[in-house]
């Protein structure tokens, strides 16, 4: 798989044929990433780093797309300084992320020439069902919380994830599963005690 490529740094002559939608125009409006992959690919389900809407269109194969709104972090088992989750949404094990139980979801297939649109820090999990590629522009969170989310994501929080996970190996991953799956546990007694009260 071959992501985040950035199609207008190595030819500029492609803005004519993959031109931004004007509802995306602004900042990051001249910058268009390329995805490909073959057929059976999975990315696993995460949020982008910079917590930016983004607007996915495909041109050619078929993918599907999973998006969970940003409520459903904690039960999605969140791994504490990243973006993403362990989480497998086609085989979800409720034994060990139990968390599972009590996300909605939208699912959608894009062919050629559908899109779709994720907003600032929507989960999304996708999977190839053919060989193909996609164009995504992105567009900054109109939300001022949104926007240090995502400075924090990028300078902060990710520089020091990778920091921990050179010092401390395994460990540091072990500990993160701990932390994601205790803000669980808490997100699902707050859902049994709300369930209580009705």
């Amino acid at each position: 798989r071959m992501f985040l490529f950035n199609m207008f740094k190595s030819k500029p002559e492609l803005r004519k044929d993959f031109p931004c939608p004007d509802l995306f125009k602004g900042v990051l409006g001249r910058v268009g990433f390329m995805f490909f992959g073959a057929r059976g690919i999975k990315v696993r389900i995460h949020q982008d780093m910079d917590f930016s809407n983004v607007i996915l269109t495909q041109f050619y194969g078929r993918k599907r797309v999973v998006l969970v709104a940003p409520k459903y972090s904690d039960l999605l088992y969140k791994l504490p300084y990243n973006t993403h989750s362990l989480v497998d949404l086609d085989n979800p094990d409720y034994e060990k992320y139990p968390g599972l139980r009590y996300i909605e979801a939208y699912e959608c297939i894009l062919e050629h020439g559908d899109s779709v649109y994720m907003p600032s820090g929507y989960w999304h999990f996708i999977t190839y069902l053919d060989g193909g590629f996609s164009v995504s522009y992105r567009k900054m969170a109109k939300s001022l919380r949104a926007k240090i989310q995502g400075v924090l994501s990028l300078c902060v929080y990710m520089p020091y994830d990778k920091l921990m996970n050179r010092l401390l190996g395994d460990l540091w991953l072990v500990r993160k599963e701990h932390l994601a799956e205790i803000k669980a546990n808490k997100a699902i007694q707050k859902i049994k005690q709300s369930y209580d009260k009705q």
